[in-house]
């Protein structure tokens, strides 16, 4: 009887086997796959590995990566060698860190919560990257005294919050309840729009182009002069929306008329919205996103981030994301429509990031949608805008764009591991976008007062985005303890809390020279969420640190903010924050005069600052009774302190007069 033979062992499953035969012949197609080829395919992938990297041998490090831009040096077959010049090249160089995992920071973004309670009670959501999270976190502790963020009982997704500010009401307390806000067909007096106007192109344009200055009092002339030829319900939408945004700035001997100028400018403007939608042109995303920043600039947060959303649709559908936009009007029309893509572009990613909500234009994943550069030959890019601002706005933003996906929404949404090498390559990237500013963007004392403003945002930007990156550590280290993390992560906590706390304060360095040199404005809402961002880190830095001067910077932090808060939400919101440094002990001091004195601030290196003599800034008061009624429609709700909050509120806001007695 013959002997059954038996079947031989296998270590590999069919399916292994055949996905690994696939795969073999992928990566080699032109081989082959016997055993001795196999086997020499694997010998001489010993040996360019070998080349590539080395075992130090050490705790800390595993593996030093030759860098792919270095020229791989032939040295032959003597391993000795080669060891001896890759040591040479550690000595010369950084090692690259091992990989350290970072759950703790993703788990502290799941714990502070992402829905917001707005004005009628409705939540919406507001991503980590917005920090209104992060703000409350620091009030609650701050007001605690470190007796935590929430209580129990709270949903784990809410952000609590210490005061609900409601925006104007639809009807104004001084109008008849059945009078309406006019005809929108009707011009604002043209003495008015003017002064709007010249606002505008001054504290507006230069961070957001809409229309070429030329072009725009060409046409508002020939609108005034009777010719109807232009009047389109897109060009009125725009006229509205620049006095609503900057009327209630206008000085005036009663400020409240021109808060109602505003208001009822707001409400035409948005009754125009379906003539303009129809419109479906580039005069009806000028007139979009002039609204939107109107309704941002009045409070209406939401109502902004959706009419932004509709300016990008009418860009989509005229293929301005693809740079397709029909050339019949000629080059000049094409860069213009190229120049407002990319302002549409900044806006979408600025209000996303205010409110923690995704963007509508540009996926990271999409990498057509990106149309060259408008010339700056054929579109001027304004008297108060330097040549070569827009590129390096849009290369900052684009940065910051990467950050939120790989810091914020891949890990805390979309279960991606977040490591101290993403951090790392974040800060890496903001360092060469900061070596590759041209020299006459840098911020020194010697730029142009005409350019100070649109320079000091840009540099304003960049340490928003740092504080972008190292404030939840900063946060980590105030509501946990660095005691609490891993040993080998502690170096990682503490340096980049530091490094946030640095970047609030040359933010604050910045704003104080806008200020200085009347340069900074609340006609939008950059200046003031720059400044509250960097406020609630050296807040933070107070709790953590118990250092004084954190408390004295944290003093002329609050007198810078209250310079900028003048007019506008803003000028709303300001109560709340007088209220969290009332209750920290924070605000004393700072009320003995409404002419704000700012000391000269400790230099940092960096940005250099003006050395002359720093004068008394005079806060322009002059919608102090606009400001009250808004202040007396303060809702509250979900607060956990004192039962005499109100009466403290109304306190702390008549130490600071909002406008002249």
């Amino acid at each position: 009887m013959e002997k059954r033979r038996q079947k031989p062992f296998y270590f590999v499953s069919e399916e292994e086997y055949r996905l690994l035969h696939e795969l073999c012949r992928n990566c080699f197609p032109d081989e082959e796959l016997t055993i001795p080829n196999l086997r020499r395919l694997i010998n001489e992938n010993k040996k360019l590995a070998f080349k590539t990297q080395i075992d130090i041998a050490t705790p800390t490090m595993s593996l030093i990566e030759v860098s792919a831009e270095a020229p791989i040096i032939d040295c032959g077959d003597d391993p000795i060698d080669q060891g001896e010049i890759l040591l040479q090249d550690v000595e010369e160089s950084q090692v690259e860190e091992e990989e350290i995992l970072l759950p703790e920071i993703v788990n502290l973004h799941h714990d502070l919560g992402c829905l917001l309670a707005d004005a009628h009670g409705e939540y919406r959501y507001m991503g980590a990257e917005s920090g209104a999270s992060f703000n409350s976190a620091v009030r609650s502790w701050m007001l605690r005294m470190g007796a935590g963020t929430r209580t129990k009982e709270k949903d784990k997704d809410k952000i609590p919050g210490m005061l609900k500010v409601s925006p104007p009401s639809a009807k104004s307390p001084l109008t008849d309840a059945a009078s309406s806000p006019g005809n929108p067909c009707q011009f604002p007096s043209q003495e008015l729009l003017s002064a709007c106007a010249a606002r505008f192109f001054e504290q507006v344009h230069c961070l957001y182009w809409i229309y070429s200055a030329e072009s725009f009092y060409t046409r508002l002339e020939t609108t005034y002069s009777g010719d109807s030829g232009q009047l389109t319900a897109s060009w009125l939408c725009s006229l509205h929306g620049i006095v609503a945004l900057c009327a209630s700035c206008e000085p005036s001997a009663n400020g409240l008329v021109n808060g109602q100028r505003a208001h009822d400018s707001l409400e035409m403007a948005k009754s125009l919205v379906t003539k303009v939608c129809d419109e479906a042109d580039l005069d009806s995303i000028r007139a979009l996103i002039v609204l939107s920043l109107a309704f941002h600039s009045n409070g209406f947060t939401n109502s902004a981030y959706l009419h932004i959303g509709l300016a990008v649709r009418i860009a989509f559908s005229l293929g301005l994301h693809l740079d397709k936009y029909s050339t019949k009007s000629g080059v000049v029309s094409q860069a213009h429509a190229r120049r407002l893509w990319w302002t549409l572009y900044l806006l979408d990613q600025d209000l996303s990031l205010a409110l923690g909500k995704p963007s509508m234009n540009s996926p990271l994943n999409e990498t057509s949608w990106k149309p060259p550069l408008p010339s700056e030959f054929v579109v001027s890019p304004g008297s108060h805008t330097p040549n070569g601002y827009l590129e390096q706005c849009i290369r900052l933003t684009q940065i910051t764009q990467t950050i939120r996906q790989n810091l914020y929404d891949g890990p805390v949404h979309g279960g991606k591991k977040l490591s101290n090498t993403h951090f790392n390559d974040a800060m890496a990237a903001l360092q060469s976008w900061l070596d590759h500013v041209p020299p006459h963007l840098h911020l020194s004392p010697s730029v142009s007062l005409s350019y100070r403003r649109s320079i000091s945002l840009l540099h304003l930007r960049y340490w928003s985005t740092t504080m972008l990156i190292t404030k939840p550590f900063l946060l980590c280290n105030l509501l946990q303890g660095i005691e609490h993390v891993e040993t080998v992560k502690q170096p990682i906590f503490a340096t980049l809390a530091k490094t946030c706390v640095s970047a609030a304060e040359s933010t604050f360095e910045i704003l104080e020279s806008m200020v200085l040199h009347k340069v900074a404005s609340s006609l939008v809402m950059a200046d003031y969420l720059f400044a509250l961002q960097a406020l609630q880190v050296i807040v933070a830095a107070c709790g953590l640190y118990h250092m004084d001067g954190h408390q004295a910077r944290a003093k002329q932090c609050l007198r810078i903010l209250l310079a900028i808060s003048v007019s506008g939400y803003p000028k709303h919101l300001i109560p709340e924050t007088l209220f969290q440094l009332q209750q920290c002990g924070l605000a004393e001091g700072v009320e003995e005069t409404s002419n704000i004195t700012l000391q000269p601030s400790e230099s940092l290196g960096y940005p250099q600052m003006v050395t002359e003599p720093l004068q008394r800034i005079s806060l322009d008061h002059s919608t102090d009774q606009l400001a009250m009624t808004w202040l007396n429609e303060l809702d509250m709700a979900d607060i956990v302190i004192d039962n005499g909050f109100l009466d403290n509120l109304m306190d702390i806001s008549s130490i600071f007069p909002f406008g002249p007695s």
